[in-house]
């Protein structure tokens, strides 16, 4: 690459065709991967059930036992489901997304999106706290107030803007109730309710002396007030005087005349106040409209959406329909992502200038499907009270099924065959593997993780004085002093380069130290280069960056770098220790220079087999760098233009063999099949075209692979004349069907002809285009 002035093009991509289907047919197309593990709530309704898996839709039928997943790719306007309640007499379910959207679902081609609230412009804190369905009106709690939807007209109906966090609504007699962070409000309905100052103090409410606020829901069982706060569930006996129904109350509700509540171990199901049935079972929501006793139910642990027969005046159920699981990850965490041996394994954890304490997550996808690992089972025979905060994997490259994990607290996890196998930390290396508080039993952070060639594992050990850790392949442990890392806490990932040189770098440093945050080199014998903390580019302007995020090395050894402050890369480590770099410089329509992504944060790189830079940044989407000679091609993916699920994007992974893209973003996993995989070593494993026969009037393009890196491609017609030529990218070229006019070709015979780079190999193969 030059290291002037390049020519760039800026292009967004507007992708509309969403279904993925399969085989190398899905090239351009994108795909979720969203986890349905635990259920949030579930609606039953004439015809259907539907469930909410981890903020996604599914619906069962028990009629015929058909399974449907829904998504903005089937017609929702959002992701992330916050609340889902059903009127049976609108016939129809409410949507409420975190974001504040609002789908009315009256039927799979039936979905009426009212953005109100999340696109209004006045509206400062637009939490959704509850839904409440009431005959055909939806009450939808906010942080300002209430807003009413009416469900058959498909239209808000009104807002009464309380100017308060309102947490639920309810009526009573003659009034409507809201429970507000200023204690329990109430109006007559016969008050303009529009009307702020019409919203008097419920005096009837014991803790309204500023002692009640954080109500969670309030609704009416039996002509009393029943009131869920404090997580515990209460009834107003009389006025001034609450009695408690159930301590830890995960969800409550009345269902069919009866008040259900679901404990952890129990559902509770009330006839009255004074008359309940406890049911011993663990779920984590329920829900009942048609069924005579029976109950739809949401199991924990990834078991998924179930129906049980209730007993009468028993203890017992039975189960009626088993858990519906959906093959996926098991929560939308993606930290780090590695494609490695045909799986992509994903870390789910994080730190900040102190650990997230995130659940450990653990996946892997492989031949299309997923392996979740329970935290539990791993901390229980570690030894240990719970995994948190994994940070990344790495796969032994001498056997595929064995993993190890880095925590950013708990040390070093070793699975093999999808089993622990063993923690390492300070206690059993030797002190190899160090600890900020060695007094600790369980703290040791570490962080990035990657073989050598020689299959010796390599890791980032954080907030120690010697910050890089060696696993020889034969067991042994040794551990590095690195000047610049002695003094920060916060080391991030490793990479090694093809001349097995460490990389680090430094995502962030306190003000305090004396090396900032940067970039560390180490030879190929573990010995200090240089570091620097500080980078000036090829125009001698400083790069003025605060972290240091990602690495990555294309084939012709250039390491790139996402940093807060856009993208710098390195034709050498000497480079690093003098504290240079270059960017990317572009031009504008007008000939103003200027840096290209400057002021985007990068969070992750990755680099497929045609050398192409996948960025991942924190609030753009991806951005794909492309060269062509002199001239730089950027598209950018984001939710404006594309099905991406966010514009925060946290790792890629990319499987050369097909050329999918992984993208992990806030929102969740999904990815985008591109045309470019790894060049092949040399044309022997077939040289084809698909589709083949082509028809140009359905085929927009047909695909050449099996092809050699940067291979010369030439397509003639039988008599010779040259229709078409170009360079592979990765083991793909691609041809519109046109000739060098841009004419759609005749139909007929066409050769494709081949050869490697350096012209010492060739292939031909033949197209046939029919009209």
């Amino acid at each position: 690459m030059k290291n002037g002035l390049i020519k760039t093009v800026i292009s967004i991509c507007l992708l509309i065709n969403l279904f993925p289907v399969s085989g190398r047919a899905e090239i351009g197309k994108w795909k979720y991967y969203r986890a349905y593990w635990d259920v949030t709530f579930i609606a039953e309704t004439p015809h259907l059930v539907f469930a909410v898996y981890n903020g996604s839709l599914l619906s069962y039928n028990p009629e015929d036992k058909e399974v449907k997943l829904y998504s903005t790719q089937t017609g929702l306007s959002d992701i992330n489901i916050q609340y889902m309640s059903y009127s049976p007499q609108s016939k129809a379910l409410v949507l409420v997304y975190e974001n504040a959207n609002i789908d009315i679902f009256a039927g799979e081609n039936e979905v009426y999106n009212l953005p109100f609230i999340k696109d209004h412009p006045y509206f400062q804190n637009k939490t959704i706290y509850n839904l409440e369905i009431i005959g055909k009106y939806a009450y939808i709690s906010t942080g300002f107030g209430i807003v009413v939807v009416d469900i058959d007209r498909r239209e808000i109906k009104d807002t009464y803007r309380l100017e308060v966090v309102t947490r639920s609504v309810c009526f009573w007699g003659d009034y409507l109730l809201a429970a507000t962070d200023e204690g329990i409000k109430k109006a007559s309905i016969s008050s303009s309710l529009l009307d702020k100052e019409s919203w008097k103090p419920f005096e009837d409410f014991p803790l309204d002396d500023g002692q009640g606020l954080y109500v969670e829901k309030i609704f009416v069982f039996k002509d009393k007030l029943v009131i869920h706060i404090w997580g515990n569930a209460y009834y107003l006996s009389q006025p001034g005087w609450i009695r408690e129904l159930a301590r830890d109350v995960r969800q409550i509700t009345v269902m069919d005349d009866e008040l259900t509540i679901v404990s952890p171990g129990e559902v509770l199901f009330y006839s009255d106040f004074d008359q309940v049935q406890r049911l011993s079972l663990d779920v984590l929501s329920i829900d009942c409209r048609n069924s005579v006793d029976r109950y739809w139910v949401g199991l924990p642990d990834g078991e998924g959406l179930a129906a049980i027969n209730r007993r009468d005046n028993t203890a017992g159920y039975e189960l009626a329909v088993e858990g519906i699981k959906v093959d996926s990850p098991k929560r939308n965490m993606n930290f780090s992502m590695t494609f490695t041996a045909g799986k992509l394994l994903i870390a789910g954890g994080g730190r900040a200038s102190d650990r997230l304490n995130n659940i450990a997550t653990l996946m892997v996808y492989e031949n299309g499907h997923w392996t979740n690992f329970d935290e539990k089972k791993i901390a229980q025979e570690a030894e240990i009270p719970s995994c948190r905060d994994f940070m990344s994997v790495a796969v032994d490259p001498g056997n595929a099924n064995r993993y190890f994990v880095g925590s950013w607290g708990e040390g070093l996890y070793e699975f093999v065959d999808n089993q622990f196998v063993k923690r390492y930390n300070h206690l059993n290396t030797n002190g190899k593997i160090q600890s900020p508080y060695p007094q600790s039993d369980n703290y040791s952070r570490i962080t990035g993780l990657v073989y050598d060639r020689n299959h010796n594992l390599f890791m980032v050990n954080g907030d120690v004085e010697k910050g890089m850790v060696e696993f020889s392949a034969d067991g042994k442990w040794e551990n590095y002093y690195i000047p610049p890392m002695a003094s920060t806490p916060y080391p991030d990932k490793i990479l090694i380069d093809r001349n097995n040189y460490k990389w680090l770098n430094i995502w962030r440093a306190p003000a305090s130290v004396q090396f900032g945050s940067g970039i560390v080199i180490l030879d190929a014998d573990n010995q200090f280069v240089g570091a620097s903390d500080k980078f000036f580019d090829q125009n001698n302007t400083e790069v003025n960056a605060v972290l240091y995020l990602c690495l990555a090395e294309e084939s012709n050894g250039t390491v790139w770098v996402g940093t807060d402050n856009g993208l710098i890369y390195f034709s050498s480590p000497e480079q690093v220790a003098d504290g240079k770099c270059f960017r990317i410089i572009s031009e504008d329509s007008y000939g103003e220079r200027f840096y290209l992504l400057e002021n985007e944060r990068i969070n992750a790189i990755a680099i497929d087999g045609g050398n192409r830079k996948w960025l991942g940044s924190k609030n753009s989407g991806i951005f794909l760098v492309e060269q062509s000679g002199d001239e730089i091609r950027v598209e950018n993916f984001n939710t404006s233009n594309s099905p991406i699920l966010s514009n925060q994007i946290n790792s890629i992974a990319i499987n050369d063999e097909t050329g999918e893209v992984f993208i992990g973003t806030d929102n969740g996993l999904c990815s985008y099949m591109s045309h470019v995989t790894s060049g092949e070593p040399d044309f022997s494993s077939g040289v084809h075209a698909f589709p083949n026969p082509v028809r140009p009037a359905t085929d927009t393009q047909v695909s050449i692979t099996g092809l050699m890196q940067n291979s010369t491609v030439k397509i003639t017609d039988m008599a010779g004349n040259l229709i078409n030529q170009g360079q592979s990218v990765g083991n793909l070229y691609t041809w519109n069907c046109t000739n060098r006019s841009g004419e759609i070709v005749k139909a007929g015979i066409y050769l494709v002809f081949a050869a490697s780079s350096d012209g010492s190999l060739g292939i031909v193969t033949k197209i046939m285009i029919i009209k």
